[in-house]
């Protein structure tokens, strides 16, 4: 049975709505929650070290590397924070470490302290979700340096 020209293009019409209206349902969770929380991770450091110099490295140079320059250019803080590239961070022992994940099941599996080769210790303060894990974005985990009571 052949189908009239004039539903045939109702049914496309149709069909490009729905399409269009999931798409920008996604696009709208990128659009408000960027790829991961990167700038949420920022406020909460910030809000967490009240020391005039933070400094900041993370696990992924060039991913996280770059939303950090983006976000910290933002925020109000911009001054206070140092970048340490990841390779730096034996030597030069940054306050905090962001690390990221695509996979929410690898998430939960962070462990709550990374002992880094050096013997620094980083303990698991935020685990920051993205909007969707996978294809645009991923979770921010935030560590910072172990510093034992006195």
């Amino acid at each position: 049975m052949l189908v009239s020209r004039k539903s045939g293009v109702f049914f496309s019409g149709v069909l490009l709505l729905g399409f269009l209206i999931g798409n920008l349902m996604h696009w709208n969770g990128m659009v408000s929650q960027g790829r991961g929380s990167f700038s949420e991770a920022l406020d909460f450091i910030v809000e967490s070290d009240k020391s005039e110099r933070v400094s900041v490295s993370v696990d992924h140079s060039f991913r996280l590397g770059t939303l950090f320059s983006f976000y910290s250019y933002r925020k109000k803080a911009y001054e206070r924070f140092v970048y340490f590239d990841k390779s730096d961070i034996s030597d030069l022992r940054p306050e905090w470490i962001i690390f990221h994940q695509v996979d929410r099941a690898e998430t939960e599996r962070m462990p709550k302290v990374i002992l880094l080769d050096s013997g620094i210790r980083y303990t698991q303060e935020k685990i920051l979700r993205a909007y969707k894990s996978g294809v645009w974005g991923w979770d921010n985990i935030v560590y910072r340096i172990f510093r034992e009571l006195n």
